[in-house]
């Protein structure tokens, strides 16, 4: 499920939200297609990796914005993930939310 989970995290949907697999297939379309192909979808176990690998993503979004902040690494583009993080935030509170 750990694979699944990845696929389905909402920063590879490009704002295709709907979609929740990499913005191109929803939850019922891709269960089908990774059964057909020999897979067995556990829905728990799906939930615990998408939220895990939310919270992966975090710390490494943070981890890159510090790099730039304490000058180790000097790319603009370590300092931009520091500002995608209160999105995975958000994504983490709907994911873990009663």
């Amino acid at each position: 499920m750990r694979d699944v989970g990845w696929t389905a995290l909402r920063m590879w949907r490009f704002g295709v939200d709907e979609r929740e697999f990499g913005g191109f297939a929803g939850r019922e379309v891709f269960v089908h297609a990774y059964e057909d192909a020999g897979g067995t979808f556990d829905a728990d176990r799906f939930r615990w990796w998408k939220v895990l690998g939310t919270l992966w993503w975090g710390v490494g979004l943070a981890a890159q914005a510090k790099s730039y902040l304490d000058g180790s690494v000097r790319d603009i583009v370590m300092a931009a993930s520091g500002r995608r993080i209160p999105e995975i935030e958000w994504d983490l509170l709907m994911l873990t939310k009663p």
